[in-house]
């Protein structure tokens, strides 16, 4: 009995034919060639909305992002307008992918655009302000740091303070300028617009005789107070904070 339901068993399943769906070519074709429309589109699309970001960065930064979250909300219909039918997009993965490149391509030519050759925003940096000196027994030597933070020149002697500092762009740095103000007690404040000296593209430096501010005075402290203002080739400037500097004879 066995031996007959397992032979008939295997007799049905013998008469199983698989008969395979009616493939429609040119409906394929049709998919295919919108589908290659959208890409083209969304590219298309995308390298506009990064030129109109790029110009809106010129008034601020902030509004860049706008032709990005326009251009998202409307990329939909912007494929009715070029007669890609929603139809091509049956699975989500699809679409998904043009909402995606469309914010990349954006976001990577918006980019490349923001920076040099083409355009600069980014301001110089200014960093490692140092200060060199000849002490009373001229010996060369570095301003130590305290614990404030301040720059501190002790039995200061004959010859100029050498004030350096690296300042870097990714485009190019103009020139650096330095307020050096100070206060001392017999003559109140004073003020000092100096220019920097490019030293090798990277460090600016300036000098100046810290004993012609003391005047006839043979003991005594002066604290100057230095800012340092950098220009880069694109318009855009650095101002740095104040960097405190005591000396002292």
């Amino acid at each position: 009995m066995a031996r007959k339901k397992k032979k008939e068993a295997k007799e049905v399943e013998e008469e199983y034919e698989f008969v395979p769906p009616e493939f429609d070519e040119k409906d394929f074709l049709q998919k295919d060639l919108l589908s290659t429309r959208a890409v083209m589109i969304t590219a298309i699309f995308g390298l506009v909305l990064a030129i109109c970001g790029f110009l809106l960065s010129s008034i601020d930064m902030v509004l860049g992002w706008i032709p990005l979250l326009a251009g998202l909300v409307s990329l939909r219909y912007i494929f009715k307008l070029v007669n890609v039918p929603d139809h091509v997009f049956e699975k989500k993965s699809a679409l998904v992918g043009n909402y995606l490149m469309l914010a990349l391509l954006f976001l990577g030519l918006w980019i490349v655009m923001l920076n040099p050759p083409i355009s600069d925003h980014s301001p110089p940096s200014v960093t490692d302000v140092d200060v060199w000196y000849y002490d009373d027994i001229g010996n060369l030597t570095q301003a130590s740091v305290d614990s404030d933070g301040r720059l501190i020149v002790t039995s200061v002697g004959e010859g100029d303070l050498n004030i350096t500092a690296r300042v870097v762009d990714n485009g190019g740095v103009q020139r650096v300028e330095m307020w050096r103000n100070w206060t001392t007690t017999w003559s109140g404040e004073n003020s000092v617009l100096m220019d920097l000296d490019d030293a090798d593209g990277h460090q600016w430096d300036a000098k100046f005789d810290p004993l012609s501010d003391f005047g006839n005075e043979t003991s005594g402290t002066i604290t100057y107070f230095l800012q340092f203002i950098a220009y880069d080739e694109g318009g855009n400037v650095e101002v740095t904070g104040l960097f405190i500097l005591r000396v002292s004879l």
